[in-house]
Order: C-alpha cells, then sequence, then structure tokens
C-alpha cells in the first residue's frame, strides 16, 4: 500500500495576543486539540469529450472549475472552530495510490468570456494548469449564526492528480485528514454594549431618533453615531487613509468596545462614502477590461484571516478587493466572511429617511412579517448574458439555488422559460 504524507503547518493566530480591546485573554485552553476525519473515494470513471478526457468520481459532485486549470473532482470540507481558535496544522494522508495512462488529454477549463464576446477564441488555453497536491485549505472570521464570530477552515480535496507530460492520471482510495489547533477564547468586557449601530451623516439624525427610539423600545439596544463624529474622533481614535476605512476601523472599535453584531449604514453613495471593488480582465488580442463595482461587504469583512484589520488592500497599491483573471499577484488576499450584518438605507434626503423609518415602524409594530404573504418568495430569472453561444438562462440556475436553501418560503417564478419574464413594463 502506497502512502503520501502533507504536512502543512500555518501561522493563523485569530486574536492570541495576550489582549485586545474589548476582549480579555486567557492561558486557559491553550492546549492543542485534536480532529480527525477519513474520506473514502470511488475508482473514477473517464469519458472522451471533444478530444479530451472527462473524468468525474461518484458521490463528488464538485470539480475544480479554475480557469485555465484541468478540471478535476473536488471535494469541499468546511470546518466551523469558536472565534479566538488557532490552527495549529492540518496533516493529510493519502492511501491507496493508483494510477492510469488516458489516450486524450484532460479537459481544460476555459477562460471567462468577456460579454458582447465570443466564447470561440477563449477555447484554447495555450499553458493549463494541473493541480500538484492532495489537499489545500483557507482560514478566515466571520458570522457563524445567532450573532456569534467563528473561525472558518474550509479544506478542498482532489483526489485525482494529472500528469501532463505523461497523459498520466493519479487517484487515490482514500484521505485521512488531522487538524491540530488550540483555542485562545476572548472574554468580552464592554463597558457599554448595544445590539445594533446605526452610522449616518448628520443632517439625518432627527429623523433617525424616532427609529433609536422605537428600537430601544423593543429591547433591540440601539446606538446613532453621525459620520462626523467618527472623523472627529469623538468616540474612538481616529485611523484609516481614507473617510470608508476611518468608517470600517469605527466599526472594528465598535465591536470590540461595544459588542456590536448589526450596523445599519444611512444614505446614498454621495452621502455615505462607498467602496469600490476593482475586476481587471486582459485576453489578448482583445483590449483590457477594467470594471469597478460597489460592495458594502467591506464594511462587514472587518477582520482577515488572522483576525487583524481586513483592508480589502494587501498589496498596498489603493485599489481595492482587486481580482485580476489569470494574475494572482494582482489580486487582493480577502475571506470575505462578514464579521457583523450590514445593511444600507440608501436615501438622498431626510424626507426618504422618514418615509422609510416610518415604513420600518409601522411593519414591526403591526408585525406584518406574520401575514401570509411573508413566506412567498418572487424568483426573476432568464439569461443574463444573452451573446453567449449556449444560450443559457444563468439567472434561473440562480434562482434554482436560492429556492434550495428557503426552506418554508414558497417560490414565485418569474422566468423568461416560462414566458412570465418577457420585458420589465410587465412586472408588476
Amino acid at each position: 500500500m502506497k502512502k503520501i504524507v502533507v504536512l502543512l503547518l500555518i501561522g493563523v493566530v485569530i486574536l492570541s495576543g495576550s489582549s485586545i480591546s474589548g476582549f480579555s485573554i486567557s492561558a486557559k485552553n491553550r492546549e492543542i486539540h485534536c480532529k480527525e476525519f477519513c474520506v473514502s473515494f470511488s475508482t473514477p470513471s473517464f469519458k472522451e469529450v471533444d478530444n479530451h478526457t472527462v473524468v468525474s468520481i461518484s458521490g463528488v459532485p464538485s470539480v475544480l472549475v479554475k480557469p485555465s486549470y484541468y478540471r478535476i473532482p473536488m471535494e469541499t470540507k468546511m470546518m466551523i472552530f469558536p472565534f479566538g481558535t488557532r490552527i495549529v496544522s492540518v496533516e493529510c494522508n493519502t492511501y491507496g495510490i493508483h494510477s492510469e495512462r488516458i489516450s486524450k488529454p484532460l479537459y481544460v477549463n476555459p477562460m471567462p468570456v468577456i460579454h458582447g464576446g465570443s466564447s470561440h477564441s477563449y477555447n484554447h488555453v495555450e499553458h493549463p494548469v494541473s493541480i500538484d497536491r492532495w489537499m489545500d485549505f483557507d482560514v478566515g472570521t466571520g458570522l457563524i449564526g445567532q450573532g456569534e464570530r467563528g473561525v472558518y477552515l474550509k479544506i478542498n480535496i482532489y483526489p485525482i492528480q494529472y500528469h501532463p507530460e505523461e497523459n498520466i492520471i493519479e487517484w487515490i482510495d482514500r484521505v485521512e485528514l488531522k487538524i491540530d489547533y488550540t483555542n485562545v477564547y476572548p472574554t468580552p468586557s464592554y463597558d457599554e454594549h448595544y445590539d445594533l449601530l446605526i452610522l449616518a451623516p448628520g443632517e439625518y439624525l432627527d429623523a433617525l431618533l424616532p427609529l433609536v427610539e422605537h428600537k430601544n423600545n423593543r429591547n433591540v439596544s440601539t446606538k446613532l453615531v453621525i459620520l462626523e463624529d467618527i472623523y472627529a474622533g469623538t468616540y474612538f481614535p481616529v485611523k484609516g487613509r481614507d473617510n470608508p476605512e476611518k468608517i470600517k476601523y469605527f466599526i472594528k472599535e465598535a465591536i470590540e468596545n461595544w459588542g456590536i453584531t448589526n450596523v445599519l449604514l444611512v444614505g446614498g453613495s454621495e452621502q455615505f462614502p462607498t467602496r469600490y471593488t476593482h475586476v481587471h480582465v486582459y485576453y489578448p488580442p482583445n483590449p483590457p477590461d477594467d470594471e469597478s463595482f460597489v460592495s458594502d461587504l467591506y464594511y462587514a469583512d472587518i477582520y482577515n484571516e488572522t483576525g487583524g484589520f481586513s483592508s480589502w488592500d494587501t498589496n498596498n497599491n489603493d485599489l481595492f478587493a482587486e481580482y485580476q483573471w489569470g494574475d494572482s499577484n494582482l489580486t487582493d488576499d480577502l475571506d470575505l466572511y462578514p464579521d457583523v450584518a450590514v445593511g444600507r438605507l440608501a436615501c438622498v434626503n431626510s424626507e426618504e429617511v422618514n418615509a422609510v423609518v416610518n415604513k420600518i415602524i409601522n411593519y414591526e409594530d403591526n408585525e406584518a412579517y406574520k401575514q401570509d404573504w411573508f413566506t412567498n418568495i418572487i424568483l426573476c430569472g432568464g439569461d443574463t448574458a444573452p451573446n453567449d453561444d449556449e444560450d443559457i438562462d444563468e439567472g434561473e440556475y440562480v434562482n434554482e439555488a436560492i429556492a434550495s436553501i428557503m426552506d418554508g418560503f414558497t417560490p414565485i417564478k418569474i422566468w423568461a422559460s416560462n414566458g412570465k419574464l418577457w420585458r420589465v413594463s410587465n412586472i408588476d
């Protein structure tokens, strides 16, 4: 029996210092703990499609679809640990290694198609990439439910390796994983504690006071802070290179000093700063395509994988949440797990704030969420990329995925395929 051992040591520490603002950490429970589990795999199946080999394994529904990589089956395991956990090591033992030569090269994932372009020019990948490991993993921090934060350990297992030079595929019968970790539970110690933090420009202060009173009367302890006080350092020392980062640092301080788990932003993009993400696409002979998108996840993803502040700019070039197709050097390293629940009322004046506040109060006072209509979910979808060669209704697939996780709700499908979605104006 062949056996390969892969041992990965990582220095991921979540709040592992002796103290941090708002938290006190003791040496209790710092001993190393261990989790072990085993995953078995069936013999792979091979099928030739368009001069390529497609490989699959029964019981492994996921595949590696990263562009320009050879497509192989992939098993993903997600583990959640308490906030304060330090992952010491991940050990991977593989058993029963087999090999077989295939007649045609393995299928390669194509490069993404720029909107409006033809997929034919992206089908050929000049230098395909082969996975040369049986396992890798990512660590992140974020909300795990009920207002609690935790540490996410995502493990990707690759039961197949492909050697393109010899056209040989290797696969394993099973893999055993061992995770060593320590628990350093931070004990919160707050001088003040709030359930909800509302952030808004000073011009909306009076319009938001009824909402603060309403929430406090419903036992949702609420704190209203205006942006001017954030920038002036009224509550916490000011940190950050620009206004969005100053606000994000303030939210971090509010988490650690006030126990905040919910944040409401009030104001449109001109009233309340937004953060733009950046996507770079360049596939010659087509010209470069750079896109920017607004994302309020920036204000929710406070901590990085080490428990430090997540700047969304790990390469320090003042371009945030960069994603470069085909060039990882220009891609910022983000874990993207929200550490607080964030929403925005994109109101552009006080009149709109008054209207929305009144609607929220009436909705909650009248318990509208107990009415029959509340369990209906409207799903609109169609072909979101009408210029693709395959005419796939991607929007409907997304709707199906949403419906599958919304237990207790009745889906009402307004789709192109069922004839209910055929122009924007027909949606009542």
